[in-house]
């Protein structure tokens, strides 16, 4: 469930959708419980090749095998190259035979394609419907009060995903900051027990976006470090040769050496804005 749930928001946050078809070929919205259940299906499903790549057509590590629908034979009407049939005299009644059974063949392998597919249909009701339970029923005013006791030990109500030393407040946080997301982006509304929460953990000045908020703290970490060292700098309490006592401390040394490997690993992975921002400051790429 939460796989699924980061799937579908990093498409809403490049501005994706998920739509059907409608019989008129006009396309709509499908509700985010939906959109859910497809995208758990999906990741079910991840075995079936895409029907689009043909690149591994006859390879030895090709896909592997879809899945397969029931199906009855053609029986005795069916030609054998053994048989003296396969000189091509078989008789009328031969034939007329051969057809029939293929006609009833067809007929089998649609209603078991049917029946598989209503089958398939209700297996993904059924497991959606458990993943959906595997969602923790948290009490919400617990987890405000736990919010509050974060906030008044670090000074801030910036939760951490994957926060070791309180996973269900993190799991919590992560989860309400992916509730935001739908309903800031215009994906759906929120429920008049979401907008209560939402003003609650407002209250908190709750970051609704870590990635962006641990940045930007960074930055400014640094950005304060720069300018006192230019300061220094100024004042001849220092000079540019000196190097000792005035480096920053180890945590932003950490942060900006993943800076400089993200760039050279991949330049997409540092949003190119943060890279002019810290070229301003100085730091080398």
């Amino acid at each position: 469930m939460y796989v699924a749930q980061a799937v579908i928001a990093a498409i809403h946050d490049i501005g994706g959708r998920f739509l059907k078809e409608e019989i008129d070929g006009s396309w709509t919205e499908i509700a985010h419980p939906r959109s859910i259940e497809k995208t758990c299906q999906a990741l079910r499903e991840k075995e079936k090749p895409n029907p689009q790549f043909e690149g591994f057509t006859g390879s030895a590590d090709g896909p592997p095998p879809q899945k397969k629908h029931k199906s009855s034979s053609r029986g005795n009407g069916q030609l054998n190259s053994d048989d003296d049939s396969a000189t091509g005299s078989t008789t009328a009644s031969e034939a007329d035979s051969d057809d029939d059974n293929n006609s009833d063949s067809d007929n089998s392998s649609d209603d078991s394609s049917l029946e598989t597919e209503t089958e398939d249909e209700d297996n993904d009701t059924r497991l959606a419907g458990a993943a959906a339970a595997k969602i923790p029923a948290w009490d919400h005013q617990e987890m405000l009060r736990s919010l509050e006791n974060f906030k008044k030990s670090y000074g801030h109500a910036a939760v951490p995903s994957g926060w070791a030393k309180d996973e269900d407040l993190a799991d919590w946080a992560t989860h309400q900051r992916q509730l935001y997301r739908e309903t800031r982006d215009n994906y759906r509304e929120a429920t008049a027990d979401e907008n209560k929460l939402f003003k609650e953990l407002n209250a908190f000045v709750f970051v609704w976006d870590y990635d962006m908020w641990h940045w930007d703290t960074k930055y400014r970490a640094l950005a304060a470090w720069y300018a006192d060292l230019v300061a220094q700098e100024k004042a001849g309490e220092i000079s540019k040769d000196t190097t000792d006592g005035v480096a920053p401390s180890k945590d932003l040394i950490e942060w900006l050496q993943d800076q400089r490997r993200q760039y050279r690993d991949g330049q997409w992975q540092v949003p190119t804005d943060r890279v002019e921002k810290l070229r301003q400051l100085g730091v080398p790429f």
